[in-house]
């Protein structure tokens, strides 16, 4: 029997990325954290989800998003499980990303890309000649990778999907 436990989230990041080199499986990882409201009867609490992703999306990560930035994240979730100083013990929701969605990027704000005005997306990146172009393409081949727009329906723009 086949076991599936995905989940899919839009938050703020609480920080800017942590990258570093993946020893054991080569490549590069970054690791985000994001916050993520949600309502509860009349209440609205924030849960806080640790997002680690890898290859093209994780060097994208890194290079593009600081703290406040806005994701769409999809993923394999899990638990993690860890005692704290005081011998508590605590539990994290963490997300192995597939895919990470670019919602509102604060470096590609006033005409550096994202939102241009009629919820389509640009893609620009802001002082760097070698980023890619196009629609916020990671292979720099101008096409749109499969970049959705949706600000029609509720005000969001997606700015890039790696």
């Amino acid at each position: 029997m086949a076991n599936l436990l995905k989940a899919q989230a839009i938050g703020r990041l609480t920080r800017d990325p942590h990258s570093g080199d993946d020893k054991d499986n080569g490549g590069v990882y970054t690791l985000l954290s994001i916050a993520v409201n949600r309502k509860s009867g009349r209440d609205e609490e924030t849960e806080y989800v640790d997002v680690s992703v890898r290859g093209k999306q994780a060097e994208a990560c890194a290079n593009e998003l600081s703290s406040g930035d806005e994701i769409f994240v999809e993923g394999n979730a899990f638990l993690r499980e860890f005692e704290r100083k005081d011998k508590t013990i605590d539990k994290v929701m963490k997300i192995n990303a597939i895919t990470v969605q670019f919602i509102n990027v604060k470096k590609w704000a006033n005409g550096n890309g994202g939102d241009n005005g009629n919820g389509r997306a640009n893609g620009r990146h802001e002082d760097n000649d070698d980023a890619p172009r196009g629609r916020g393409n990671a292979y720099g081949n101008g096409r749109s990778n499969g970049s959705r727009t949706n600000g029609a329906s509720n005000g969001r723009s997606s700015a890039a999907r790696y």
